[in-house]
């Protein structure tokens, strides 16, 4: 007999900072969100993006979060989807890392209040790569909040990365922060973006925000308290 699953109570937690609450971070977090899209939407207006609903392809990759933002998006599924969908959203995440893990977990253990610790090798600290965003390149993956179509589950929830994806550059490697098919689209026009590495500067002054990994990992390490 399978019992309900435990539901991870994401307000509860401490944030690591004297009274701050995980409701006041949320609050944070979904102001910047809210500003962000509003600059985004202005910016992506003239662009004629290739975007279009069901195209996943930015959803197939390692995008990272804090974990702030990757308790937002839990929070916001439990509240959406119902148990099964739930529980085979989280097996498909854990799959993924146990699958993969020594490229995920190379990036670093994130900051993971409530979570149960970690035991034996999945405890032990690996050499981070030089680059991560090279390095990420060859980390592939869909993203378990997609569904069969390609849509995103927690869209309104997703990661300020995502928020900004085909409509930033990162300024410190003179690139556009998108698909290789948007930059060849975005190629020769004059054009306006936001600045990906500064908003995440923004970002990074927020609880729960010191570290970053993939959804995948989250997941992974919140499955004994979300599944049954």
């Amino acid at each position: 007999m399978r019992l309900p699953a435990l539901t991870l109570n994401v307000l509860d937690l401490s944030t690591g900072v004297e009274d701050f609450t995980v409701t006041q971070a949320f609050a944070l977090l979904q102001d910047l969100y809210a500003k962000v899209d509003e600059h985004a939407a202005r910016v992506a207006a003239p662009l004629n993006l290739l975007c279009h609903p069901g195209c996943s392809g930015c959803c197939r990759e390692a995008v990272w979060m804090t974990t702030l933002e990757a308790l937002f998006i839990i929070h916001t599924l439990q509240h959406t989807l119902p148990i099964g969908e739930l529980n085979a959203l989280v097996e498909a995440a854990v799959h993924t890392v146990q699958t993969q893990k020594d490229r995920i977990l190379q990036f670093g253990h994130a900051a993971c209040p409530g979570a149960p610790e970690l035991l034996g090798d999945d405890a032990t600290p690996r050499a981070r790569p030089l680059d991560r965003i090279i390095s990420a390149r060859t980390l592939r993956f869909d993203c378990p909040v997609l569904d069969p179509a390609g849509m995103c589950r927690a869209y309104a929830a997703r990661e300020l990365r995502g928020r900004l994806f085909a409509v930033s550059r990162l300024k410190s490697r003179d690139e556009y922060y998108a698909c290789d098919l948007l930059g060849h689209h975005l190629d020769g026009k004059e054009v306006t973006l936001l600045d990906a590495e500064a908003l995440n500067a923004w970002l990074h002054l927020y609880p729960l925000t010191t570290d970053e990994q993939v959804l995948p990992y989250f997941l992974w390490r919140y499955a004994p308290l979300l599944l049954a």
